[in-house]
């Protein structure tokens, strides 16, 4: 028999929807029947699957070890190659190696529950963190000493402030994204166990690898839904800053429909196509000199490339995208025609960003986010969080002496 404490982090999950992401090689059919068997109890109790987890919640799995490891993809017998997560060969008890002996918390594990304790395995340590399998998830290797700034955190969700040139998410299996970062901080921190805890934290926003400023992310799943519907229904404010190119005194509220090409990875902006999403960016001039302007920018939707394409349109491209920047720009006639210009060496511009800045990234930054007042998320309902800029866009500032103001 499995004993599964539900962990905060689990907490509001449906239990169906909890069983099937533990028992990732079980079909639903098997869990509606073991619940129907009463081979899966909730709270000692029979259970639908329609109930919504609570942390502390009971859910006894009568199984063998062996379909237990069969059903969530775990061998617990392979414990001395690449589980940072011990079975004790005596009980049979699973511990996250965050956990001390004989303990048995929120979100883990134990095999005959009358029969606790073993050694504790060792964990990543702050710094440096290996690669290893841990059940139904992956925890890759990476040097938490080399995390992005943590703006904010709190029991349900945390607040990175991203590098440019650090992608949100992974493109390919090989990459390393925010999201390993944060998984690997909130296992090392014992907020999240892999081995045990059916739901799995993420980033619930997206910028552009070449984007810094703001990404937010659940740690439980309270945390997760919540960010995620407040940026479905567009109820928080975002405000980005944006140096463009060009001279721009007044506000402005723009308009239109955006239409994406996959092959080339960039969108443009249309107004005939009755298809393609409507799109809205509000921005307000900061300050200026004779080649650029600073602008505060509210996104209202929340598009690909939405604020690149979109000032780009105006004739304002945002300085140092070489994605939506003027081909002008290009000194070496052999890169002028090109579709991908995100792939033009920085060498091959003849621009006072890239010549007197060394520039490497737009000079775009997702700044403040303001969490809607009636929201879920107590502890920073109606609160704004601000993302410092980063060292170049302050540099590029200071030597165009423009002002970021009050």
């Amino acid at each position: 028999m499995k004993l599964i404490l539900v962990s905060e982090n689990d907490g509001g999950s449906r239990l169906d929807k909890y069983l099937g992401r533990l028992l990732k090689e079980a079909g639903s059919s098997f869990i509606y029947k073991m619940l129907r068997k009463k081979n899966i109890t909730l709270n000692g109790g029979k259970a639908s699957g329609s109930e919504h987890l609570k942390a502390g919640d009971e859910i006894r799995l009568f199984f063998s070890d062996e379909t237990f490891a069969k059903f969530t993809g775990t061998d617990t017998r392979q414990d001395d190659k690449e589980y940072t997560h011990a079975a004790d060969k005596s009980t049979g008890t699973v511990k996250p190696g965050v956990e001390k002996t004989g303990t048995v918390k929120a979100g883990t594990v134990k095999a005959n529950a009358d029969k606790a304790g073993g050694n504790q395995s060792s964990a990543g340590r702050a710094g440096s963190l290996q690669f290893h399998e841990t059940g139904s998830n992956k925890v890759p290797a990476v040097q938490l000493s080399r995390m992005p700034q943590i703006i904010y955190q709190d029991d349900h969700i945390i607040m990175f402030n991203k590098p440019a040139g650090m992608l949100s998410q992974k493109a390919e299996p090989s990459d390393i994204s925010l999201n390993e970062y944060l998984l690997a901080y909130l296992e090392d921190q014992g907020l999240w166990q892999p081995m045990t805890s059916a739901f799995r934290p993420s980033v619930c926003n997206r910028l552009d690898r070449n984007t810094s400023g703001i990404v937010t992310a659940g740690i439980t799943y309270k945390g997760a839904r919540e960010l995620s519907r407040i940026f479905r229904d567009r109820s928080c404010d975002k405000r980005y800053y944006a140096l463009v190119e060009g001279v721009l005194t007044r506000p402005a509220h723009l308009k239109g429909r955006l239409v994406k090409d996959y092959a080339s990875n960039i969108s443009r902006i249309v107004d005939d196509d009755s298809q393609a999403p409507e799109i809205e960016t509000e921005f307000f001039p900061v300050s200026h000199n004779d080649r650029c302007s600073l602008l505060e920018i509210h996104l209202i939707t929340g598009k690909s490339h939405q604020i690149r394409a979109h000032l780009a349109s105006i004739g304002h491209p945002i300085v140092g995208d070489r994605k939506y920047g003027t081909p002008s720009d290009l000194r070496y006639g052999a890169f002028s025609g090109t579709t991908r210009q995100e792939k033009v060496p920085a060498s091959a511009y003849d621009h006072w960003y890239y010549r007197e800045y060394h520039g490497r990234y737009q000079l775009l930054h997702s700044a403040k986010l303001t969490i809607p007042e009636d929201s879920i998320l107590e502890d920073i309902a109606g609160r704004t969080i601000t993302a410092p800029l980063p060292g170049l866009f302050q540099r590029v500032l200071k030597g165009e002496g423009i002002d970021l103001g009050g």
